[in-house]
C-alpha cells in the first residue's frame, strides 16, 4: 500500500532482547510517574525536586502533571528569593526548556509550560 507517496513498511517483529528493553524502560518510566505524582500529591517543596523534574521532563516531555507541579514549585519558591535570584533562574530555566524542545518541538505541554 501507499501512503503519501510512500511505500508503507512491513512490520517489524522485535527480538526478546529488544523487547525486554522496551519494558525495562517502561519500568522505569512508570517509577518517575509514581514518583513525582506522590511528590505532588504530598505537596513537597524541596528545590532539589526541581532537578528532578527537569530529568522527568527530558524522559517524558509529554507529562503535563509534572510540568504543571514544576511550575507550583517554581512559584512557590518565588517567593522565598530574591527577585535577582529569580530572573538568574528563569533565564537558566528557558535555557533548560528550548534544549528539551529542540527534541520535542511537538510538545503542546512543554510549549504550554514555557
Amino acid at each position: 500500500k501507499m501512503f503519501h507517496s510512500q511505500k508503507k513498511k512491513e512490520k517489524q517483529t522485535l527480538t526478546e532482547e529488544e523487547q525486554k528493553k522496551i519494558e525495562e524502560k517502561l519500568e522505569k518510566i512508570k517509577a518517575i510517574q509514581t514518583r513525582i505524582l506522590k511528590m505532588k500529591t504530598d505537596k513537597e517543596t524541596d528545590i532539589k525536586n526541581l532537578d528532578i523534574l527537569l530529568k522527568a521532563g527530558i524522559l517524558m516531555p509529554d507529562f503535563s502533571t509534572m510540568w504543571a507541579y514544576r511550575k507550583e514549585l517554581i512559584l512557590y519558591h518565588k517567593s522565598q528569593i530574591s527577585q535577582e535570584d529569580f530572573f538568574k533562574f528563569m533565564q537558566k530555566e528557558l535555557e533548560n526548556i528550548s534544549g528539551i524542545m529542540l527534541k520535542n518541538p511537538k510538545s503542546y505541554v512543554l510549549w504550554h509550560h514555557r
